[in-house]
C-alpha cells in the first residue's frame, strides 16, 4: 500500500480483534515487521490520516484553527519505539 502510494490509516478498533486497545502497540508492531518507516511517517498514519479519513478537519495536525488533543509517546529509543513505549493524553485548557 505504502509503495502505491495509499494513504495509510493506523488505529484499533474492539478488543475482539486485539489483546489491546493500544495505537502505539499497533505502530510499535508495523515498526517491528517495516523497520524502514520513519516514526514520523507512522505517527502520520495515526493521526492526520484517520481525521482526514473520517472527515474530521478540526483533528490530525497541530495547526492554527484546530483542536486535536495531543498526546505524548514515552519510551523512545533512538527516534523508535521500544516494547515499553506507551502513550498518555496530555491535557489541555484553554
Amino acid at each position: 500500500m505504502r509503495a502505491a502510494g495509499l494513504r495509510i490509516c493506523v488505529g484499533t478498533d474492539s478488543l475482539s480483534s486485539n489483546d489491546l486497545l493500544s495505537p502505539v502497540a499497533e505502530l510499535y508492531c508495523l515498526q517491528q515487521h517495516f523497520p524502514e518507516v520513519p516514526l514520523g511517517e507512522l505517527l502520520t498514519w495515526a493521526s492526520r490520516n484517520g481525521a482526514d479519513f473520517l472527515g474530521r478537519a478540526s483533528l490530525g495536525t497541530l495547526e492554527a484553527g484546530k483542536k486535536p488533543g495531543l498526546v505524548l509517546i514515552d519510551h523512545l529509543e533512538d527516534g523508535r519505539l521500544t516494547a515499553a513505549s506507551r502513550s498518555r493524553r496530555i491535557p489541555m485548557t484553554i
